[in-house]
């Protein structure tokens, strides 16, 4: 049985590293979704003028914030008495987080949505209109000609933080948008381990379905969704690709490129070897089922493979925590193919059959 989301363990190092660690891995997953690196004519790789990479760690980094804000009453400034008995301000770890937050950029990419920490955070910088206060750093530092000191504000605004995130409704909202990532890890995972079974060495490799430039706003989520249908259909049993075993998918947005599918196929090595995948053929049928709009694109030697398959799987799945296409009942934003059936063992003795599953 495929493990969930919070039970995801490394077999030879324990459970998943986390702080900077996971930062870094899930920060970089994001900068990939906007990345289109065109291998297919040679071209380079290029950016989504939509985000930058700050930009992107700043949502990272206020989601992760305001988790902690939940479970704490820290203020953000404290008083601090010296040996000399004269006291000071100084700030909370918290406080210091906030601080550093309060000057980096919130932004959000056009068809997407942020996390509900993120939303949160901006809602409530928003309802105070913290943009037109400037804090220098220094809690003794004045902010208003009426002794408002800068570490009142932050103080004041730290606990309007905790008292919206003891909200009922934003507790809700924070479950349900981990249990929808928790689902999406789950699904993935379970393909790929059920079809390890037969296949010990399974290997994946992803490919951007993309649109040009100048398609990119004609084409609608039906038409993005109808497109990767048929691609997925012309794929299979392609003797000039290699069969497919399976594939699990995702969807996001980019100006430039429209809606765009990472497509990760999944092969038996024995059948077909790694390097032997012929990206081109692809990228025709999906040029083919859009009509000449669509264009496609990998990273060279992004083959995957046991563990590491995983371990992608785990983290690419957590940027929809931070960051995710707005949701659509009719046209859902991540798929995979059907599982597997598990041969029944049979019996000469009795002519019985069991199943197991």
């Amino acid at each position: 049985m495929a493990k969930q989301l919070g039970n995801l363990e490394n077999p030879k190092e324990g459970r998943w590293p986390e702080d900077a660690k996971v930062e870094s891995e899930i920060v970089v997953r994001l900068i990939s979704n906007y990345r289109s690196p065109i291998v297919c004519s040679g071209g380079p790789v290029t950016a989504s003028q939509d985000v930058t990479a700050e930009g992107l760690q700043s949502i990272f980094r206020i989601e992760n914030f305001m988790d902690q804000v939940s479970k704490s009453d820290q203020p953000a400034v404290v008083l601090d008495k010296s040996h000399g008995g004269i006291s000071s301000r100084k700030y909370t770890p918290l406080g210091k987080d906030l601080h550093r937050l309060l000057a980096c950029p919130r932004f959000m990419p056009p068809e997407m949505q942020p996390g509900e920490g993120f939303k949160l955070f901006d809602e409530v910088m928003q309802r105070l209109n913290v943009s037109q206060a400037v804090f220098a750093g220094n809690p003794m530092h004045i902010v208003s000609p009426h002794v408002f000191f800068d570490g009142d504000s932050l103080n004041a605004l730290m606990a309007q933080l905790q008292k919206a995130t003891r909200c009922k409704r934003y507790k809700l909202a924070q479950a349900q948008r981990k249990k929808e990532v928790q689902r999406i890890v789950y699904s993935q995972t379970k393909l790929v381990t059920r079809l390890q079974e037969p296949s010990p060495n399974l290997y994946g490799t992803y490919v951007e379905l993309m649109y040009h430039a100048d398609h990119a706003k004609d084409v609608d989520l039906a038409d993005s969704a109808r497109h990767l249908q048929q691609t997925i259909e012309s794929l299979t049993n392609d003797p000039l690709l290699g069969k497919s075993v399976g594939n699990f998918w995702s969807r996001m947005y980019s100006t430039e490129s429209g809606y765009r599918t990472r497509l990760c196929l999944l092969f038996d090595g024995l059948t077909v070897p790694i390097n032997s995948v012929n990206y081109g053929r692809i990228f025709e049928y999906w040029g083919e089922s859009t009509k000449g709009a669509g264009v496609g694109s990998a990273f060279p030697f992004n083959f995957w493979c046991g563990h590491t398959l995983l371990a992608d799987i785990y983290f690419s799945a957590r940027t929809n925590r931070y960051l995710r296409l707005t949701p659509c009942n009719s046209h859902p934003h991540f798929g995979v193919s059907d599982l597997p059936r598990r041969k029944s063992p049979k019996y000469a003795d009795d002519h019985l059959t069991s199943r197991f599953q």
